[in-house]
Protein backbone atom coordinates (compact mmCIF):
# COMPACT_ATOMS: atom_id res chain seq x y z
CA UNK A 1 0.00 0.00 0.00
CA UNK A 2 1.48 3.50 -0.95
CA UNK A 3 1.51 5.61 1.36
CA UNK A 4 0.19 9.40 1.22
CA UNK A 5 0.37 12.26 2.67
CA UNK A 6 -2.67 13.51 5.51
CA UNK A 7 -5.11 15.55 3.90
CA UNK A 8 -4.75 18.22 7.17
CA UNK A 9 -3.64 21.73 5.89
CA UNK A 10 -0.46 21.73 7.31
CA UNK A 11 -0.27 18.38 8.51
CA UNK A 12 3.69 16.74 7.69
CA UNK A 13 2.41 13.05 8.77
CA UNK A 14 1.09 10.36 6.08
CA UNK A 15 -2.15 9.31 6.16
CA UNK A 16 -2.80 5.77 8.15
CA UNK A 17 -4.33 3.41 5.99
CA UNK A 18 -7.95 2.92 5.28
CA UNK A 19 -7.69 6.95 5.69
CA UNK A 20 -6.87 10.06 4.15
CA UNK A 21 -5.52 11.50 7.27
CA UNK A 22 -3.29 10.74 10.26
CA UNK A 23 -3.78 9.33 13.22
CA UNK A 24 -4.21 12.66 15.10
CA UNK A 25 -6.45 14.25 12.74
CA UNK A 26 -8.76 11.47 11.94
CA UNK A 27 -12.10 13.01 13.32
CA UNK A 28 -14.15 9.83 14.58
CA UNK A 29 -11.60 7.44 15.61
CA UNK A 30 -13.65 5.24 16.94
CA UNK A 31 -15.09 4.12 13.56
CA UNK A 32 -11.90 4.23 12.21
CA UNK A 33 -10.79 1.56 14.65
CA UNK A 34 -14.48 -0.61 13.82
CA UNK A 35 -13.42 -0.21 10.68
CA UNK A 36 -10.21 -2.03 10.72
CA UNK A 37 -11.67 -4.91 12.78
CA UNK A 38 -13.72 -5.37 10.17
CA UNK A 39 -11.40 -5.87 7.27
CA UNK A 40 -9.65 -7.94 9.27
CA UNK A 41 -12.79 -10.29 9.79
CA UNK A 42 -13.18 -10.41 5.94
CA UNK A 43 -9.80 -11.26 5.11
CA UNK A 44 -8.54 -8.42 3.80
CA UNK A 45 -4.81 -8.42 3.61
CA UNK A 46 -3.18 -5.07 5.35
CA UNK A 47 0.65 -5.80 4.64
CA UNK A 48 2.45 -3.42 3.79
CA UNK A 49 0.10 -0.51 5.46
CA UNK A 50 0.90 2.33 7.86
CA UNK A 51 -0.76 2.45 11.40
CA UNK A 52 1.60 4.50 13.75
CA UNK A 53 0.62 5.62 16.67
CA UNK A 54 -2.88 4.65 15.91
CA UNK A 55 -4.92 3.16 19.03
CA UNK A 56 -5.93 -0.15 18.49
CA UNK A 57 -5.56 -0.47 22.73
CA UNK A 58 -8.36 -4.02 23.02
CA UNK A 59 -9.01 -4.41 19.84
CA UNK A 60 -9.32 -8.29 18.18
CA UNK A 61 -7.00 -8.41 15.02
CA UNK A 62 -6.63 -11.91 15.13
CA UNK A 63 -5.95 -14.23 11.71
CA UNK A 64 -4.96 -10.55 10.73
CA UNK A 65 -2.46 -9.91 7.33
CA UNK A 66 -0.07 -7.26 8.45
CA UNK A 67 3.26 -7.92 7.28
CA UNK A 68 5.52 -4.89 6.76
CA UNK A 69 3.56 -2.56 8.16
CA UNK A 70 4.49 0.56 10.25
CA UNK A 71 3.06 0.29 13.80
CA UNK A 72 5.62 2.69 15.24
CA UNK A 73 4.71 4.30 18.60
CA UNK A 74 1.39 2.21 18.02
CA UNK A 75 -1.09 1.52 21.29
CA UNK A 76 -2.04 -2.26 21.70
CA UNK A 77 -2.25 -2.47 25.41
CA UNK A 78 -4.38 -5.63 26.40
CA UNK A 79 -5.67 -6.32 22.20
CA UNK A 80 -5.55 -9.88 20.42
CA UNK A 81 -3.12 -10.30 17.79
CA UNK A 82 -2.24 -13.64 16.81
CA UNK A 83 -1.47 -12.27 13.35
CA UNK A 84 1.08 -12.17 11.05
CA UNK A 85 3.33 -9.37 11.08
CA UNK A 86 6.50 -10.65 9.99
CA UNK A 87 8.59 -7.86 8.69
CA UNK A 88 6.57 -4.99 10.41
CA UNK A 89 8.23 -2.39 11.90
CA UNK A 90 6.84 -1.85 16.37
CA UNK A 91 9.46 0.89 17.65
CA UNK A 92 8.30 2.09 20.82
CA UNK A 93 5.02 0.61 20.33
CA UNK A 94 3.29 -0.10 23.24
CA UNK A 95 1.95 -4.32 23.09
CA UNK A 96 1.63 -4.27 27.42
CA UNK A 97 -0.69 -7.26 28.39
CA UNK A 98 -0.81 -8.17 24.62
CA UNK A 99 -2.15 -12.03 23.31
CA UNK A 100 0.44 -12.33 20.41
CA UNK A 101 -0.05 -15.99 20.80
CA UNK A 102 1.49 -18.02 17.77
CA UNK A 103 1.98 -14.76 16.24
CA UNK A 104 3.89 -14.45 13.27
CA UNK A 105 6.53 -12.10 14.02
CA UNK A 106 9.94 -13.00 11.99
CA UNK A 107 11.90 -10.08 11.25
CA UNK A 108 10.02 -7.69 12.82
CA UNK A 109 11.43 -4.89 14.32
CA UNK A 110 10.03 -3.66 18.40
CA UNK A 111 13.25 -1.78 19.84
CA UNK A 112 12.25 -0.07 22.67
CA UNK A 113 8.56 -1.64 22.36
CA UNK A 114 6.74 -2.30 25.52
CA UNK A 115 5.68 -5.79 25.89
CA UNK A 116 5.44 -6.43 29.43
CA UNK A 117 3.15 -9.07 30.72
CA UNK A 118 2.20 -9.83 27.06
CA UNK A 119 1.74 -13.39 25.77
CA UNK A 120 3.93 -14.59 23.71
CA UNK A 121 3.14 -18.27 23.75
CA UNK A 122 4.56 -20.54 20.38
CA UNK A 123 5.23 -17.09 18.67
CA UNK A 124 7.85 -17.00 16.05
CA UNK A 125 10.19 -14.51 16.26
CA UNK A 126 12.90 -15.39 14.52
CA UNK A 127 15.50 -12.35 13.73
CA UNK A 128 13.61 -10.15 15.54
CA UNK A 129 14.62 -6.67 17.01
CA UNK A 130 13.91 -6.29 20.83
CA UNK A 131 17.23 -3.97 21.83
CA UNK A 132 15.52 -2.09 24.84
CA UNK A 133 12.41 -3.65 24.78
CA UNK A 134 10.16 -4.50 28.14
CA UNK A 135 9.34 -8.09 28.23
CA UNK A 136 9.02 -8.12 31.76
CA UNK A 137 6.71 -11.10 33.23
CA UNK A 138 5.84 -11.64 29.41
CA UNK A 139 5.38 -15.01 28.75
CA UNK A 140 7.57 -16.42 25.83
CA UNK A 141 7.35 -20.01 26.55
CA UNK A 142 7.99 -22.54 23.37
CA UNK A 143 8.59 -19.75 21.42
CA UNK A 144 11.02 -19.48 18.82
CA UNK A 145 13.44 -16.49 19.25
CA UNK A 146 16.36 -18.39 17.14
CA UNK A 147 18.90 -14.99 16.01
CA UNK A 148 16.75 -13.05 18.11
CA UNK A 149 18.62 -9.50 19.28
CA UNK A 150 17.51 -8.18 22.30
CA UNK A 151 20.33 -6.25 23.92
CA UNK A 152 19.75 -4.29 26.89
CA UNK A 153 16.60 -5.55 26.91
CA UNK A 154 14.47 -5.76 30.44
CA UNK A 155 12.98 -9.62 30.84
CA UNK A 156 12.73 -9.74 34.65
CA UNK A 157 10.51 -12.42 35.30
CA UNK A 158 10.16 -13.36 31.74
CA UNK A 159 8.92 -17.48 31.04
CA UNK A 160 11.15 -19.11 28.39
CA UNK A 161 10.41 -22.67 29.21
CA UNK A 162 10.62 -25.08 26.46
CA UNK A 163 11.48 -21.48 23.99
CA UNK A 164 13.92 -21.82 21.28
CA UNK A 165 17.10 -18.89 21.45
CA UNK A 166 19.64 -20.57 19.40
CA UNK A 167 22.03 -17.74 18.25
CA UNK A 168 19.70 -15.12 20.36
CA UNK A 169 21.88 -12.12 21.47
CA UNK A 170 21.05 -11.28 25.29
CA UNK A 171 24.17 -9.13 25.35
CA UNK A 172 23.69 -6.83 29.06
CA UNK A 173 19.90 -7.89 29.00
CA UNK A 174 18.26 -8.22 31.89
CA UNK A 175 17.12 -11.46 32.95
CA UNK A 176 16.54 -11.61 36.31
CA UNK A 177 14.37 -14.11 37.96
CA UNK A 178 13.72 -15.19 34.61
CA UNK A 179 12.29 -18.78 34.18
CA UNK A 180 14.54 -20.64 31.19
CA UNK A 181 13.92 -23.97 31.77
CA UNK A 182 14.41 -26.78 28.67
CA UNK A 183 14.71 -23.89 26.46
CA UNK A 184 17.24 -24.73 23.64
CA UNK A 185 20.49 -21.88 23.48
CA UNK A 186 23.28 -23.14 21.39
CA UNK A 187 25.92 -20.27 20.71
CA UNK A 188 23.76 -17.90 22.47
CA UNK A 189 24.88 -14.96 24.29
CA UNK A 190 24.68 -13.80 27.38
CA UNK A 191 27.75 -11.56 27.68
CA UNK A 192 26.98 -8.92 30.46
CA UNK A 193 23.42 -9.73 31.18
CA UNK A 194 22.03 -10.39 34.66
CA UNK A 195 20.88 -13.88 35.24
CA UNK A 196 20.54 -13.68 39.16
CA UNK A 197 18.42 -16.26 40.20
CA UNK A 198 17.38 -17.25 36.52
CA UNK A 199 15.91 -20.67 35.95
CA UNK A 200 17.79 -22.54 33.11
CA UNK A 201 17.24 -26.48 34.70
CA UNK A 202 17.65 -28.70 31.61
CA UNK A 203 18.13 -26.09 29.12
CA UNK A 204 20.84 -26.70 25.84
CA UNK A 205 23.07 -23.60 26.04
CA UNK A 206 26.23 -25.44 24.36
CA UNK A 207 28.95 -23.27 22.98
CA UNK A 208 27.02 -20.53 25.04
CA UNK A 209 28.94 -17.03 25.54
CA UNK A 210 28.86 -15.95 29.38
CA UNK A 211 31.54 -13.64 29.51
CA UNK A 212 31.25 -11.16 32.01
CA UNK A 213 27.45 -12.52 33.20
CA UNK A 214 26.22 -11.74 36.51
CA UNK A 215 24.28 -15.48 37.40
CA UNK A 216 24.57 -15.64 40.87
CA UNK A 217 21.92 -18.04 42.23
CA UNK A 218 21.83 -19.06 38.81
CA UNK A 219 20.08 -22.80 38.43
CA UNK A 220 21.73 -25.09 35.98
CA UNK A 221 20.70 -28.29 36.80
CA UNK A 222 21.27 -30.93 34.49
CA UNK A 223 21.55 -27.87 31.74
CA UNK A 224 24.04 -29.09 28.60
CA UNK A 225 26.55 -26.17 29.24
CA UNK A 226 29.03 -27.97 26.74
CA UNK A 227 32.04 -25.70 25.63
CA UNK A 228 30.58 -22.24 27.41
CA UNK A 229 32.65 -19.23 27.90
CA UNK A 230 31.83 -18.10 31.23
CA UNK A 231 35.35 -15.77 31.70
CA UNK A 232 34.90 -13.46 34.78
CA UNK A 233 31.22 -14.42 35.23
CA UNK A 234 29.82 -14.54 38.37
CA UNK A 235 28.68 -17.76 39.19
CA UNK A 236 28.47 -17.58 43.09
CA UNK A 237 26.25 -19.80 44.64
CA UNK A 238 24.73 -20.96 41.89
CA UNK A 239 23.53 -24.70 40.91
CA UNK A 240 24.98 -26.62 38.35
CA UNK A 241 24.05 -30.13 40.11
CA UNK A 242 23.63 -32.51 37.17
CA UNK A 243 25.40 -30.14 34.90
CA UNK A 244 27.81 -30.93 31.53
CA UNK A 245 30.72 -28.34 31.80
CA UNK A 246 32.52 -30.71 29.40
CA UNK A 247 35.55 -28.12 28.18
CA UNK A 248 34.12 -24.86 29.81
CA UNK A 249 36.61 -22.20 29.88
CA UNK A 250 35.39 -20.78 33.17
CA UNK A 251 38.97 -18.54 33.08
CA UNK A 252 38.86 -15.85 36.22
CA UNK A 253 34.94 -17.28 36.63
CA UNK A 254 33.70 -16.54 40.31
CA UNK A 255 32.05 -20.17 41.60
CA UNK A 256 32.01 -19.33 45.47
CA UNK A 257 29.93 -21.12 47.18
CA UNK A 258 28.54 -22.94 43.63
CA UNK A 259 26.63 -26.60 43.84
CA UNK A 260 28.71 -28.86 41.39
CA UNK A 261 27.07 -31.90 43.07
CA UNK A 262 27.90 -34.80 39.85
CA UNK A 263 28.28 -32.00 37.35
CA UNK A 264 31.05 -33.37 34.14
CA UNK A 265 33.80 -31.09 34.40
CA UNK A 266 36.18 -32.64 32.17
CA UNK A 267 38.40 -31.07 30.24
CA UNK A 268 36.41 -27.34 31.64
CA UNK A 269 39.67 -24.49 32.27
CA UNK A 270 39.42 -22.65 35.88
CA UNK A 271 41.90 -20.79 35.28
CA UNK A 272 42.66 -18.32 38.01
CA UNK A 273 39.11 -19.06 39.37
CA UNK A 274 37.34 -18.78 42.63
CA UNK A 275 36.78 -21.97 43.65
CA UNK A 276 35.88 -21.79 47.76
CA UNK A 277 33.20 -23.52 49.24
CA UNK A 278 32.41 -25.38 46.07
CA UNK A 279 30.05 -28.26 46.45
CA UNK A 280 30.78 -31.03 47.44
CA UNK A 281 33.96 -30.58 48.99
CA UNK A 282 36.18 -32.86 47.72
CA UNK A 283 35.98 -32.61 43.86
CA UNK A 284 38.58 -33.81 41.79
CA UNK A 285 39.90 -30.35 39.50
CA UNK A 286 43.63 -32.46 39.05
CA UNK A 287 42.49 -33.37 35.47
CA UNK A 288 41.84 -29.74 34.83
CA UNK A 289 43.79 -26.49 34.63
CA UNK A 290 43.15 -24.64 37.79
CA UNK A 291 46.42 -22.54 37.38
CA UNK A 292 45.90 -19.43 39.79
CA UNK A 293 42.72 -20.39 41.13
CA UNK A 294 41.79 -19.94 44.56
CA UNK A 295 40.60 -22.65 47.15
Amino acid sequence: MAQKPCKQSGCYFDAVTESDFCWQHTEDKSEYREKIVSLVKEGHDLSNGYFAKVNFRSLNLAGGQFENCNFVGTYFKNATLNAKFSGSHFRRANLEAADLTEADLTATNMEGALLDGASLTKANLTDAVLNYANLSFAELSNSNLSKVSARHANLIGTNFEGAIIESANFAFANLKGANAKASRGAFVIFGGALLFEANFEEADLNRANLVGTDARKANFKKANLYFIRPGRANFSSANFEGANLNRAICREADLTGANLTEANISGAVFERAKLMDITPGNLDFSENNTNGAEF
